[in-house]
């Protein structure tokens, strides 16, 4: 089922506003609450659209944790998880989720992007907008969270909207200069043409595109907003903001990265006839615990070995993680005729599928 069990979906501003007001929101939640309740609607109804064409739905990923990371938790029976910023999770569905602390402004590289768990939807609701970073680059780093046949649920505001074009007409600049502090504001908003040159840039299908007018902003009189609204009725691209639904192909395959989270060093290394035993230490140091997805490689090739574990105190003290003790490891392994060291390394690979290597020399 896509909601949760004794759960209901809030399809008004009005329910939203309901369900949001038992977490005792301050004034500034509050006001950003009322401001973007249109658009907490709009995205729950995709991520329930996106849910119902992929009924066996696992996991949920919203990005950027924020009110929205509640409102999908408490609305949904899948998992949801987080990353981005550290933010306290009022729902207790949602503190049981995974939450990855990671600025996505670090992402203008493949080496800044981090590994995680593939989600069947990826909630991104006014996020890219505020993002320094390469757009291109920021939406590889998160298509690799999304599993092959899932979707990204994508809300932006249109640059384009009617009211930035009357306002580029009075000779006013609609687009705020970039804020003091760690929040710039806006720093590039995106036209209908941006978004789709992105998606297919990363072969994401466009399932549904809509642009409707979903912000309600408390400092803006009502009649104004209702002109507003009426203004730019005419045409989908002279309204608000944007929303898309795209999906990922099932046969996408993702590029295998060095691992951010893997610890590995290799001490040593013995030979005896064509028996190699190899000891070192490899350790997830994000989880603080042991790495065991060990493979010797020679010449490129795959070599059957056997893993037995070994203490290593030191390992533990070094870090000053008790369960690091159990990192330490032998790899023994039957080598070709005319094996040279110098042709092999150990590989180690992470929960999320990224590797770090280690050559035996």
């Amino acid at each position: 089922m896509a909601a949760d069990a004794g759960a209901r979906i809030p399809r008004s501003p009005q329910e939203v506003l309901a369900h949001l007001e038992q977490f005792q929101l301050n004034a500034e939640e509050r006001s950003y609450a009322a401001t973007h309740s249109r658009r907490f609607v709009r995205a729950l109804a995709a991520v329930d659209s996106c849910l119902r064409m992929r009924p066996e739905s696992q996991r949920i990923l919203d990005v950027a944790p924020h009110l929205l990371s509640d409102l999908l938790a408490d609305s949904f029976a899948q998992r949801v998880n987080t990353v981005g910023a550290p933010w306290r999770a009022r729902s207790p569905k949602l503190r049981e989720g995974e939450h990855l602390d990671f600025d996505l402004n670090t992402a203008h590289t493949q080496a800044g992007w981090e590994g995680f768990e593939r989600h069947d939807i990826v909630m991104m609701g006014e996020i890219l907008e505020h993002l320094h970073a390469s757009p291109r680059m920021v939406l590889g780093c998160v298509r690799r969270w999304i599993a092959p046949g899932g979707f990204l649920v994508l809300q932006t505001p249109n640059a384009a909207r009617l009211w930035t074009r009357l306002t580029l007409l009075r000779g006013i600049n609609p687009f705020e200069m970039p804020r003091d502090g760690m929040d710039p504001g806006h720093f590039h908003e995106f036209t209908l043409q941006e978004l789709l040159d992105l998606a297919a840039f990363h072969a994401l299908e466009p399932v549904s595109i809509t642009c409707e007018d979903d912000f309600t902003p408390q400092d803006v009189p009502r009649w104004r907003l209702l002109l507003r609204r009426a203004a730019a009725r005419p045409s989908k691209l002279l309204r608000e903001s944007f929303t898309l639904v795209l999906r990922k192909p099932l046969n996408a395959v993702d590029p295998v990265l060095r691992s951010r989270r893997l610890g590995l060093h290799i001490d040593r290394h013995e030979l005896t006839g064509d028996a190699l035993r190899v000891g070192g230490w490899a350790a997830d140091l994000r989880a603080s615990v042991p790495a065991r997805a060990l493979t010797l490689h020679v010449s490129g090739v795959d070599v059957p070995c056997t893993l037995e574990s070994v203490s290593r105190e030191d390992v533990a003290t070094n870090f000053q993680k008790p369960a690091l003790a159990e990192a330490g490891f032998i790899l023994s392994a039957r080598v070709p005729r005319g094996f040279q060291a110098t042709h092999a390394l150990v590989r180690c690979t992470d929960r999320f599928g990224d590797t770090m290597e280690q050559p035996l020399l």
